[in-house]
């Protein structure tokens, strides 16, 4: 075989290579974002946003006329937007068995999200960090916990809803 025909054959089972990697790639990716939006992690759907604790105020957020609205008087801080960011890169995982205790669940917040038909999305329920930039959660009323974290964000969800309660 010419030194030329293996070159272009050569070069030709590398690019296959790449292709497949890159594919492979992809669609993890895609499965990420499909499995954000099943959740309801579209931040275009959700228009309306509860957060409260006991012995709390509850922070109300709605979207209307592409604006959002708090219930308390002045919100310099962009509320809406950071947890929205926040919600749209969130990656949940799912804790390893039996070594959360319940009592990670005293004093939680919970953060309620709903769509234009004020029908609700997603309700998590937070409970306390378990690491830096980790928190757990229950999901939708489910029974299993949760790790809540975000690649772009450093602070947990819980410090993010303890800064703004």
């Amino acid at each position: 075989m010419k030194p030329i025909k293996i070159i272009i054959i050569s070069i030709f089972v590398l690019s296959g290579g790449l292709i497949s990697l890159l594919f492979q790639q992809k669609s993890n990716r895609i499965n990420d974002q499909l499995s954000k939006k099943s959740l309801g992690w579209n931040p275009v759907a959700i228009k309306k946003m509860v957060i409260k604790r006991e012995g709390h105020d509850s922070i109300l957020l709605t979207k209307g006329d592409g604006i959002w609205k708090t219930n308390r008087k002045f919100d310099g801080m962009g509320v809406a937007s950071q947890l929205l960011l926040y919600l749209s890169t969130i990656q949940i995982e799912n804790s390893p068995k039996n070594t959360l205790k319940e009592e990670i669940f005293t004093n939680p917040i919970s953060l309620t999200t709903f769509d234009k038909n004020s029908a609700p999305i997603n309700r998590l329920l937070i409970g306390k960090d378990v690491a830096a930039g980790l928190c757990a959660a229950r999901l939708n009323n489910e029974q299993s916990i949760k790790l809540l974290h975000s690649n772009l964000n450093n602070k947990s969800l819980r410090i993010l809803l303890d800064s703004l309660l």
